[in-house]
């Protein structure tokens, strides 16, 4: 090979050499760029993961914070309104304002119906939550003798009765109210008409039925009721005396709890015209379907006595009969005794019963303690300020459940005007009474198909619509006629001192405008 071939060659070579030294230089920088990124990557995805726990951590710590001060807010709430107010929704409540002053959305009714102008829930409370009302007070003088009282923003309705009363709280126990204490049930207030227990001695009696070795604790939580005993000699029963209390048209009721299992019977006997007590009656006798009692009779029963069972707590039920009396040459029944008959066996069978009590009411009305001779209880009486005028088109809508006594039931009087449902022949007809005496009224084509449930009516200067659940009941196009303006006080479930409700009342909304069907439909 020529030596300048060589020398070319060795060039080459060089040349390549340098080149191949750069290329491996640059992939060596490459390769060092692919590391810090892939380092690079890998720290910023940890510091990612790193950001991302603390966010999560902060998140916990910021709903915890966030519970915590709802847990404050809602404690601070029972604190202030000794737990019948909450900040959020919730059943049986009422609404509470936030630290500005803003309800919740969801204590709103539907945005097409209007807030009312006067709401009165009666759910726990006397309290009004809008409209007019009388102020609440405080007693701020130093003997707290009433001589220095001051209003409070809050306002309530006005309630009284002349007696302590018993009712059945939320739990289901047995509980007494004080004079011109409110009584508050699951159903709302309970607002009832005066009755008399006739019976001398409703608990502890004594008899060869009543045993002490079995005690059971009665539905007030708190003393014993009366453990009856059937006998084991077949030939010989076991009672308790009722004193021979006589009545016309009455209802007998008792609390009872099953034990062992048997049936006991309550001795009646007719009242003749004379006075006089006859020999034919009927023996009224608690019997148990599985763990549900129920009263029949046996003998002379009438087709029109009525049972009742309900139950109220921790296997204790009240059942009642009642008695109506449609031999006008009898004067009514008398009762004598309670007795258990006696079993052929060794095995003695126990009933627990408790609180009897016997009254002139197509119904058992709340139990009535007697201790030796019969005891009154007053009539309650709820009445607020007239919360709107005659001159305006007015919609008043109310719950209830009620027991009316012949011939009618009012829900409100404001006294002369007033809306009622009827019972017998007439259920569920009302009459509004005009200021200028005259009467606007409807009798309803159909009764209601329960004493229970929302009614409504929507009174203006033309018409008048009754609705009941939701549902249009009746009208009329009689004229409404305004002579002035009347403010006085309403009667809540009684006609001013009569024609009582005998049941419940909750949610009472009275808007100072005609609402639509549909509104009503939606409450």
């Amino acid at each position: 090979m020529a030596e300048q071939d060589i020398s070319d060659l060795v060039e080459k070579v060089g040349d390549l050499t340098s080149a191949t030294t750069e290329l491996l230089g640059e992939v060596n920088v490459s390769k060092t760029k692919l590391d810090n990124a892939e380092k690079t990557a890998t720290e910023s995805a940890a510091s990612a993961k790193t950001d991302a726990a603390t966010a999560t951590t902060k998140a916990a710590e910021a709903k915890t914070s966030e519970q915590n001060a709802k847990k404050s807010a809602d404690n601070a709430a029972k604190v202030v309104t000794g737990g019948t107010a909450t900040l959020d929704p919730e059943g049986g409540k009422i609404p509470l304002a936030d630290a500005e002053g803003k309800i919740h959305h969801g204590w709103l009714p539907d945005q097409s119906i209007p807030f009312p102008d006067f709401w009165l829930p009666l759910n726990d409370s006397l309290q009004i939550l809008a409209g007019e009302g009388k102020h609440d007070q405080i007693d701020v003088s130093t003997a707290q003798d009433g001589s220095k009282m001051i209003d409070l923003p809050t306002k309530s309705a006005e309630f009284s009765r002349a007696t302590t009363a018993t009712y059945i709280d939320k739990s289901g126990v047995l509980r007494t109210a004080g004079t011109n204490e409110p009584r508050f049930e699951k159903d709302g207030i309970l607002i009832e008409g005066g009755s008399t227990n006739l019976l001398a001695k409703s608990r502890n009696l004594t008899g060869s039925a009543i045993v002490s070795d079995d005690p059971m604790i009665s539905p007030d939580s708190i003393t014993n009721a009366m453990t009856i005993r059937s006998s084991a000699d077949p030939n010989v029963n076991s009672n308790v005396g009722l004193g021979s209390v006589k009545a016309s048209n009455p209802t007998i009721s008792l609390f009872v709890k099953k034990g062992t299992g048997f049936n006991i019977q309550i001795s009646t006997r007719q009242v003749l015209g004379d006075g006089s007590i006859g020999n034919q009656g009927s023996d009224i006798v608690l019997t148990w379907n599985d763990n549900e009692p129920s009263l029949i009779t046996t003998g002379n029963s009438q087709p029109d006595w009525v049972s009742r069972s309900e139950y109220i707590s921790n296997g204790w039920w009240r059942v009642s009969y009642y008695m109506p009396n449609k031999d006008k040459s009898d004067i009514g029944y008398v009762f004598n005794a309670i007795y258990a008959k006696g079993y052929g066996s060794t095995d003695l069978n126990t009933t627990y019963i408790d609180r009897i009590q016997i009254e002139e009411l197509p119904f058992s009305s709340s139990y009535i303690l007697t201790d030796g001779s019969s005891m009154t209880r007053g009539a309650d009486s709820l009445k607020i300020n007239s919360p709107y005028s005659r001159q305006h088109e007015t919609t008043i809508v109310l719950d209830f459940d009620a027991k009316p006594v012949e011939p009618y039931t009012h829900f409100i009087d404001e006294p002369r005007t007033y809306f009622y449902l009827r019972s017998g022949s007439k259920t569920g007809a009302y009459k509004v009474h005009n200021l200028d005496g005259t009467w606007m009224s409807a009798e309803l084509v159909k009764p209601l198909t329960d004493l229970k449930g929302k009614i409504a009516i929507s009174l203006s200067k033309n018409k008048t619509n009754f609705y009941y659940n939701g549902q249009l009941w009746g009208e009329s196009s009689s004229v409404l006629s305004v002579v002035g303006d009347i403010r006085k006080y309403l009667s809540v479930g009684s006609g001013d001192g009569r024609a009582y409700i005998n049941g419940h009342i909750k949610n009472l909304r009275i808007w100072n405008k005609v609402l639509t069907g549909s509104q009503i439909s939606a409450l």
